[in-house]
Formats: structure tokens, C-alpha cells, sequence
């Protein structure tokens, strides 16, 4: 339907026009809130041991894990082996 056509309805059906508009309003209504559940939910399972006061039990296991860095595993590597030379 082109804007035209959709201004030729509303003109000849007010009525049923109307009723559209309320319905879109409603709709616009229950999209709002499910978004807003949407983000609350999302909210709850991003938190984890890490993020939260949740102990570490209660993360979730087929979450992906961050694994270390390679540089950082150096650096870490390095720094025993700099304590082992040491004592």
C-alpha cells in the first residue's frame, strides 16, 4: 500500500482507521515491555562468579571461559623463573 493509498483509506474508514491506530499503540506498548524484560534477563545470566556475589558454583559451565593471554602467560612464566633464580 503506498501512503497515498493508506490516506485514501483513513479518509473513506475512519472508524477502522481508528481502530488500527489503537492497535499499533498497544502493540508499540508490548514490544516496550518485552524489551525491558529482555534487558533484564539479559542482565541476570551475563553475571557470573566473577561479576557478582554468586559463588563459583553457580557459573554456568558451557559459558565460553576467557583463557589468559599468551603475553600474559609469559610474563607470569618469567616471573617464577625470576623467583626460582632468586632463592
Amino acid at each position: 500500500m503506498t501512503f497515498d493509498e493508506a490516506v485514501d483509506f483513513c479518509k473513506n474508514n475512519p472508524e477502522i482507521a481508528a481502530i488500527i491506530i489503537l492497535e499499533i499503540d498497544k502493540l508499540k506498548e508490548i514490544v516496550q515491555e518485552q524489551s525491558l524484560e529482555i534487558k533484564r534477563l539479559n542482565d541476570i545470566i551475563s553475571k557470573d562468579s566473577t561479576n557478582s556475589s554468586k559463588p563459583p558454583s553457580t557459573d554456568n559451565k558451557f559459558k565460553e571461559v576467557k583463557k589468559p593471554s599468551t603475553k600474559k602467560l609469559k610474563k607470569e612464566e618469567e616471573h617464577k623463573q625470576d623467583t626460582k633464580a632468586r632463592i
